[in-house]
């Protein structure tokens, strides 16, 4: 295990503003040492800059958004970034020890 496998978490978690005070500063301040983790932070921004600006390929009227609104659990429709978000988990490695079950991003909707 090298020094980086303790900052691969940190990269996620700085990106979603999870990370504070002294926990930040060391990691910034090893990113700024740090080529690899360096690179690793900045492939990631730019991925979820990608991913943030998608944007949906047409707008539903309000009527219909209310109907399907009313029928999810959550009680609201996915935006792109609550599919991204699953994605970028799944592409991080953090979840290694997951083998063979699925990852459902369906706002409750198969728990019914």
């Amino acid at each position: 295990m090298n020094q980086c496998d303790n900052y691969s978490m940190a990269v996620q978690l700085y990106l979603d503003n999870e990370l504070m005070g002294s926990t930040e500063e060391f990691f910034l301040r090893h990113a700024s040492e740090c080529a690899h983790c360096r690179e690793q932070l900045e492939l990631e921004q730019r991925l979820s800059a990608l991913l943030r600006r998608t944007l949906p390929l047409y707008v539903a009227s309000e009527e219909l958004r209310a109907r399907v609104e009313g029928t999810i659990p959550l009680g609201r429709v996915a935006v792109p970034t609550d599919i991204a978000d699953a994605v970028a988990l799944l592409a991080s490695g953090r979840l290694s020890y997951m083998t063979g079950a699925p990852l459902i991003v369906d706002g409750g909707m198969t728990a019914w």
